[in-house]
Parts: C-alpha cells; sequence; structure tokens
C-alpha cells in the first residue's frame, strides 16, 4: 500500500491538524479510470481544499503512471513496474505482508458457549464458525489470542439435566418411563443414555460435575471436528465459587453504580405490571437505554448478574480487547454488558459484541424444526459427517452475519459455479493441475517481466487486494469479505484461463511466465484458506 501511505504521509506532514480517519483508497469500479480511486478531496472538504496538493503529489511520485479526477474521486493509474514487484513479493513471501498491528496485544474471543445440556446441533454452526474465524483474523494481524467457551454449569438447566440422567438410569436398570416422567425442563434425548451408562459403570462421587464433563468432552470433539479448537473452557459454577459475583457487586457500589428502585413497565407491556423494588446497575450512565436489574426483589441474583461477574473475570485477566459473539436472541444483552464493562474497568477494557442470525437448514428443499429438549435436533457431528467441515465453514461464515440465509444440505456440496467453494477450490485444482502436467514436459514457472501483458496485470491487482480486504474484515470483524473475495478472485482466474493458453510446450518461455502469474493466485488461495481453516483441493 505504499502509494496510500505515502499520500497519507504528505498530508500529514504540511497539515498535521487533518483527520485522514474516512480517507480510503479502493480499486476504481471503472478500470479504464485508473487503477486505485480515493475519496481524499471529498472527506477533507470541510477542513480544506487539498485536491491541487494530493493531484500534484501523485503527478510526481515515481510509480503513478496518470492522475485523473471524476466526480470528486482522484483516480490513479499505477505503472507496470509496480504491479512487477506486486507479484514478485507475492511469490516469495506467498502473499503481501500485513502489517502486524497486533504485535503484543491480547485478545479474548467468547464464542459458541453453548449450555452443556446435550450435544452440538446445526443451528449451533454459525456462532461457532464466526467466533473462530475473528480468532483466526486477529491472529493474522499478530495477536495474543484466547478461544474461550463459557460454561454455563450452575443453575436450573443444569439440575434438570442430572435429573434426565437419572431417569435414564432407571432405564437402565429396567424401570420403564414414558414421556409423562419428564417434565416439561427436563431433556428426553436418547443422546443421553450413554452418558447415564458410564455413571452407571463409574459411579462418581460428584454427579453434577462428571454428566457437565461428558457433554463437554462430547462437544469438544464435535468442535474439533469443525476445525475448533478451544483454549479454555471456563466453569460458571467456579466464577461463583471464587466470588466473582461479589467482587462485581462491591465495585459497582464504590462507583455509586448500584441502586434500590423499581423499573418502568416494559415497552409495549398493556397488561398488569406490579411495581417491585429491586437492586439496579445504573447503565444508562454509559450508554444503555435503561438501567438493569442485578438483584431480583426475593434476593436472589438474575441472569445478568452471573453474566457481569463472569466479565469481571475476564476483565481480571487483563486482556487489551475482549469480543464475545453471540446469538441474535441474546441482542438485547449488548447495552447492558458494554455498560458493565466500562463501569468494572474505568473505560480502560473495550467489549465487542456480534451477533449471529438464524440459519434456514434444507434438507431437500425441506425446511427442518428443532427442539434440543424433545430431542429432535440433526447434531452438528451429523452435519459434519454429511458433508464435511469445509462447507460448513465456509457456508457459516460467507455472509454478513446479521443476514439469515438458506443452508441447503445439497446445494453446499453442488460442483457448481452457484456454490462459491466449489469455484475456488475448482481454480485451486485448476493451478494444481497445469502445474503438475507443466512439471512432466520438464517446465517450471519462472516470472519473465517483459512478458507482462495486460491480462496479468488485471489478475494481479485482484491478487493485490487480498491486503485490503483483511484489513477491512478484521476492522468490522467481518470474515465474511474473505469469501466474497476469494469468488472473485477465482471468477478472474478463471476468465484468465480461458483466454490464455498456459501450458504450450512449444513456448516454453511463455508457459513459464503464465505459471507464475498463476501461482500468484494459488498462493493467495492457500493463504486466506488457512485463516479460514479450509484445506485447499489439489484434485475435484
Amino acid at each position: 500500500m505504499l502509494v496510500i501511505d505515502d499520500v497519507k504521509n504528505a498530508l500529514l506532514s504540511k497539515y498535521p491538524h487533518l483527520n485522514l480517519d474516512k480517507v480510503v483508497f479502493e480499486p476504481c469500479r471503472h478500470h479504464e479510470l485508473g487503477d486505485l480511486s480515493t475519496n481524499a478531496v471529498m472527506v477533507l472538504k470541510k477542513q480544506g481544499d487539498f485536491e491541487s496538493f494530493i493531484v500534484d503529489f501523485l503527478t510526481n511520485h515515481p510509480i503513478v503512471e496518470t492522475v485523473n479526477t471524476t466526480k470528486g474521486f482522484i483516480n490513479i493509474r499505477l505503472k507496470k513496474e509496480f504491479w512487477v514487484e506486486i507479484l514478485k513479493n507475492i511469490l516469495k513471501d506467498g502473499e503481501l505482508k500485513p502489517h502486524l498491528e497486533g504485535q503484543g496485544k491480547t485478545i479474548n474471543v467468547e464464542y459458541v458457549s453453548v449450555n452443556p445440556t446435550g450435544p452440538l446441533h446445526i443451528g449451533h454452526a454459525r456462532n461457532a464458525v464466526f467466533g473462530d474465524m475473528i480468532a483466526s483474523l486477529f491472529d493474522y494481524f499478530g495477536y495474543h489470542v484466547t478461544r474461550e467457551y463459557y460454561v454455563n454449569d450452575a443453575g436450573g438447566q443444569i439440575d434438570a439435566l442430572v435429573s434426565s440422567v437419572q431417569l435414564r438410569i432407571k432405564e437402565l436398570n429396567q424401570h420403564p418411563i414414558t414421556d409423562k416422567d419428564f417434565s416439561a425442563d427436563m431433556y428426553r434425548g436418547t443422546y443421553l443414555i450413554p452418558v447415564a451408562e458410564k455413571v452407571q459403570q463409574e459411579k462418581p462421587t460428584h454427579l453434577k460435575s462428571f454428566i457437565v464433563e461428558r457433554m463437554m468432552e462430547a462437544i469438544s470433539h464435535d468442535l474439533k471436528d469443525l476445525g475448533i479448537h478451544i483454549d479454555t473452557f471456563t466453569s460458571e459454577q467456579n466464577i461463583l465459587n471464587q466470588g466473582y459475583l461479589e467482587k462485581a457487586f462491591k465495585i459497582l457500589h464504590e462507583r455509586g453504580d448500584l441502586y434500590h428502585g423499581v423499573l418502568p413497565p416494559p415497552k409495549g407491556h398493556d397488561g398488569d405490571w406490579e411495581e417491585r423494588e429491586q437492586l439496579l446497575f445504573k447503565s444508562t450512565t454509559y450508554g444503555d437505554d435503561t438501567d438493569r436489574p442485578l438483584q431480583k426483589h426475593d434476593g436472589t441474583w438474575t441472569y445478568f448478574a452471573g453474566d457481569v461477574a463472569y466479565h469481571l473475570y475476564k476483565i481480571s485477566r487483563h486482556y487489551d480487547v475482549l469480543i464475545d459473539v453471540f446469538g441474535a436472541d441474546h441482542a438485547g444483552h449488548i447495552l447492558k454488558l458494554q455498560s458493565a464493562v466500562h463501569a468494572m474497568s474505568g473505560g480502560n477494557t473495550p467489549l465487542h459484541i456480534r451477533t449471529c442470525q438464524m440459519v434456514n437448514f434444507l434438507d431437500q428443499g425441506v425446511p427442518l424444526r428443532m427442539s434440543k429438549r424433545a430431542g429432535n435436533f440433526v447434531t452438528l457431528r451429523d452435519l459434519i459427517e454429511r458433508i464435511g467441515k469445509d462447507p460448513i465453514r465456509f457456508m457459516m461464515a460467507s455472509r454478513h452475519p446479521s443476514t439469515t440465509f438458506d443452508f441447503d444440505f445439497e446445494k453446499v456440496v453442488e460442483k457448481t459455479k452457484e456454490n462459491h467453494l466449489f469455484y475456488i477450490q475448482y481454480a485451486h485444482a485448476r493451478i494444481c493441475s497445469v502445474l503438475k502436467r507443466a512439471k512432466s514436459h520438464g517446465i517450471e514457472p519462472l516470472f519473465h517481466e517483459h512478458l507482462l501483458s495486460d491480462d496479468d496485470v488485471f489478475l494481479i491487482k485482484m491478487m493485490y487486494d487480498f491486503s485490503r480486504q483483511m484489513v477491512l474484515s478484521l476492522k468490522h470483524l467481518e470474515p465474511h469479505r474473505i469469501c466474497q473475495y476469494l469468488y472473485d478472485l477465482a471468477t478472474h482466474f478463471h476468465q484468465f484461463w480461458e483466454k490464455n493458453r498456459l501450458l504450450n510446450v512449444d513456448e516454453p518461455v511463455i508457459t513459464q511466465h503464465r505459471l507464475a502469474v498463476v501461482v500468484g493466485v494459488q498462493k493467495i488461495i492457500q493463504r486466506a484458506f488457512k485463516v479460514l481453516k479450509i484445506d485447499p483441493l489439489d484434485e475435484l
């Protein structure tokens, strides 16, 4: 990004007061206008008129060929020597080396965190993959990342789980059970039978913790086969035992952020509302739309109080940034949790929260309906065994997390251009195939600068955009940008393939050159797939 940095440094050198945060350089949408386009003139207009300065600077820049302005944008065409160096760097390093902005910084990414009352089902896949790819992005930029899973092993749901296992133990001991034996909050799934068998075999002293451990073993195994390794499993019960609830209460009390009061009826509430005094957190002080109860009128702690205690535990571990990934049904928790973290950390620990919308699963075009308590659901294990890790990871990451989409079991493995993962894998496999065939003729890739064509440059421009897309993906916590970029790169490659003969044994020099160009594409796909934890295929 040499030109971009040079322009910004030149502006700040002469005008140090300038705010350049909104100045961006992007590939020109209309290639006939140039290679790069910047909005600098428009976004800096309120700070002054800098068009002449920027145009003059670019015109005299050693790697800029032409400069023109269109509708407030400055368009730049770069010399071919620039694209030569870009390809050389990609061939040498496998990518354009990013600025490792995260060196020395620590990040905690908490995701999945499904209650250990059953195996992971397909509805958990999006949160799991999205959180894992966010963590991988931070890894890519040099951060020290902790991947964390919060185990909700305290409360009524775990008690209901234990009762459900005990009922299965009775069944194993020849005591018939029926649906009537299960209360409304118990779990009917047959997945608890193997757990009951282990209880029978090992006769644990601490039944509840033993059952939770068995459930978490199964969850961890499924996550591993989805390409996810969790660094830390944090127990809710252990946090409570260590007194973090009381510690959080003390901190907020000493800050003057707690009071006893009565909340107004919820918005839209049109029935009877009983006003009850509760212990409230002044979350409105920190940007929330209402204060939040930590303790009910009967003295019991709210669910939110447990979350506050857990986040104090994370704050105590001194991460530079905390990131939570929730399901869309937890969107209402965002402001209150961010307010609590701001209060308890004195504003020193930022908390970013992302939510993932639901996915509509289709099997042979028929929507699936699932319920963990009823025991009728498709497990993540079933999905992995049916279609494999990579289609799941790609599909779950390929859409903005705020959008819903259909996940059709058949379509995600179709070998068509509409299946984006296949189309990218097809590009990689094509490159591997032609390299193998060329090698059998004694021809190896070798870049020849004097043979650089317009088609080559067009493809190199797409490779060059990889770094920008990675930066944007990290900045906005949006890994779907990588998936879309790879599809665009694959599309450009396939067009290049159809237009240019890559293997011609009668013209070994031009063959060497074109192979070198597509090796650049191969390396970018491999690097991006490493971040996505998807395996590039050498053949299809």
